[in-house]
């Protein structure tokens, strides 16, 4: 027999089980906004991604192509080194670092 607080006051299983069944409708919105939330901003950002084409394509040929080499004229690149690009005078050292390898390997 379920203990009743009152003859007008409900049962407190009925109260408990009206209150977890809100927390769950609750809990059943907030997860459907966040799927909702999720796919709308996949579908936003992929074509800002996709708008960057890989591989590069080559840049356009500027030079000039004659006949012969002698007529032909070339355009370098204008590559931009850093100021600290390179040592002077550094050691030639080559160091190779293995992470993972197994015994079959060596």
């Amino acid at each position: 027999m379920i203990p009743r607080l009152g003859p007008d006051l409900p049962n407190i299983t009925v109260v408990y089980e009206i209150r977890s069944m809100k927390k769950n409708r609750i809990w059943k919105v907030v997860a459907a906004v966040a799927i909702a939330l999720s796919l709308c901003i996949n579908t936003a950002v992929l074509p800002v991604m996709a708008e960057q084409i890989l591989p590069h394509p080559d840049p356009i040929f500027t030079g000039k192509m004659g006949l012969t080499y002698e007529n032909s004229q070339s355009v370098k690149a204008d590559l931009k080194l850093p100021s600290t690009f390179g040592v002077e005078d550094a050691p030639n050292i080559l160091l190779v670092m293995l992470d993972d390898v197994g015994l079959s390997t060596v």
